[in-house]
């Protein structure tokens, strides 16, 4: 097999050797390849998925196409290799290499086998498409041992085989933060379901199959074969991807599905018009449905469909049934959301002095302590105490940015002016750093934003590193 020869002098050479070849394009496949103009060219399948035969007077080669399971072509040569070797067929050499195919890196595999005494060669080609995330699979053969082994045909395609799928990867700008306050919610709102099912999505695969054929020659027999290229698409990987599709379509976001190297994963736009990857692949499906990928981890592009039935023609498969979200996800709570509360344009002197003498009548013994007992603890125990006291309060929450830094605090809806709220800092510490009292009353505009949760048991939930899974309680009880 010819490995060194550039593709600008493999070209000139061939179009020396076949001066009449003819060029082929198949416009539903989406591409397109030049072949020898005596040969017999016969297609099926389309762009997704479908194989070409290019017949000769002693040889044929086919042309195999698949979407990208996310395998590199030195795997199918593995696969071709092993399909090879049994009780019956034994292999008599092998020879990789690699090439250069529309720009793309192709590996090789030269391959000498024995079936029943008789022998034949196999000249393999693999390689993955970036324009159409497709993987290619060619294969040339030939017939017996007197067979003339002359690889410029299948070198011809190879060396003018263009990928022209008119449908193509598309570049994703990814947002540059997962923590902001848009991040947050987003991942709060994944959180708040998980999967009813909680397995671990499989991997695609793929599988080559091969036939072997023995025909008379005279007082013997030509050996050849011919191989077959499958892969399947498990429903799960798309109905995944499809649910949290939902989830987020239903709660105003703005979502679509990508696909690319075997994976797909859902992709929201922000309000700046980028884009925040999320795999539906978490490492705890039973606590969640899905997690943000960080920008360095995502792909930058992908195939992008609009809902479930444009991505299944893209895959060319079906699902027996249409899918409904709430067959594989359950709610365990309600998402938390951004805010930016107003303070009381007049606050009533009484009311306040109240809530004061509330918070400055219960206290701790104990100290603070970062990451055992601090601002989220502390908060959800102010939260309690006040919810049973009659109040309407609320957890608030900072995120990456804020100028709080990493904090939490309480909000307490005021009753004489519609959607008004009081902030309570709840952490407040001594010279000695002893905590002392619930909180205390606070006006500051920074305390009046940030990522608010109903109840102590939904911020547990979402958060189950800092939550403390509390209900309303007696005073006694704290």
């Amino acid at each position: 097999m010819r490995k060194h020869t550039t593709p600008a002098v493999a070209a000139l050479i061939l179009a020396t050797v076949f001066s009449f070849a003819a060029a082929s394009e198949f416009k539903d496949q989406g591409i397109s390849f030049e072949h020898p103009p005596d040969w017999a060219v016969k297609g099926f399948g389309s762009e997704p998925y479908g194989n070409i035969t290019i017949s000769g007077p002693n040889e044929h080669i086919a042309l195999f196409w698949t979407r990208d399971v996310g395998i590199k072509p030195e795997k199918y040569l593995d696969q071709a290799a092993g399909a090879y070797k049994s009780r019956q067929i034994s292999t008599l050499s092998q020879e990789r290499g690699t090439r250069n195919i529309s720009g793309e890196e192709a590996g090789t595999l030269a391959l000498t086998y024995v079936f029943k005494g008789y022998r034949s060669r196999k000249l393999f080609a693999a390689w993955n498409s970036d324009i159409s995330d497709r993987t290619f699979f060619a294969v040339l053969s030939g017939f017996g041992d007197n067979y003339t082994w002359d690889e410029k045909p299948f070198d011809l395609m190879l060396d003018t085989f263009h990928d022209l799928s008119p449908r193509k990867l598309e570049t994703l700008m990814p947002r540059a933060n997962i923590s902001d306050a848009w991040a947050s919610v987003l991942q709060d709102l994944l959180m708040s379901y998980h999967y009813k099912d909680p397995c671990t999505l499989p991997t695609r695969s793929t599988s080559i199959q091969v036939a072997l054929l023995l025909t008379a020659s005279g007082q013997s027999y030509k050996l050849s074969s011919d191989e077959n290229l499958s892969a399947g698409l498990p429903a799960i990987l798309a109905i995944r991807p499809y649910v949290v599709q939902q989830i987020l379509l239903e709660h105003g976001y703005q979502a679509r599905l990508c696909q690319r190297h075997g994976l797909i994963w859902v992709i929201v736009q922000d309000p700046s018009g980028n884009w925040q990857s999320i795999s539906v692949n978490p490492s705890e499906p039973s606590r969640t449905v899905g997690v943000l990928i960080k920008p360095e981890e995502s792909q930058q592009n992908g195939m992008v469909y609009d809902n479930l039935a444009d991505l299944m023609t893209g895959n060319k498969a079906e699902i027996d049934e249409p899918a409904k979200p709430d067959q594989y996800i359950q709610s365990d709570c309600d998402p938390s959301r951004y805010v930016e509360l107003k303070a009381p344009e007049e606050t009533n002197s009484t009311w306040i002095e109240e809530l004061s003498d509330l918070l400055e009548s219960r206290s701790y013994d104990r100290e603070y302590e970062e990451g055992i007992f601090d601002c989220s603890n502390v908060s959800q125990v102010c939260w309690s105490i006040l919810q049973v006291r009659g109040y309407d309060a609320r957890l608030m929450f900072s995120y990456q940015g804020h100028p709080l830094g990493a904090h939490m605090w309480v909000a307490v809806k005021y009753p004489y002016e519609a959607d008004r709220y009081v902030a309570v800092e709840a952490t407040n510490v001594d010279k000695e750093g002893d905590l002392i009292h619930l909180g205390k009353v606070i006006f500051k505009p920074e305390y009046y934003r940030g990522i608010m949760y109903n109840t102590s048991a939904q911020f547990s939930r979402l958060h189950p590193d800092e939550g403390m899974w509390l209900g309303p309680r007696s005073e006694t009880s704290t």
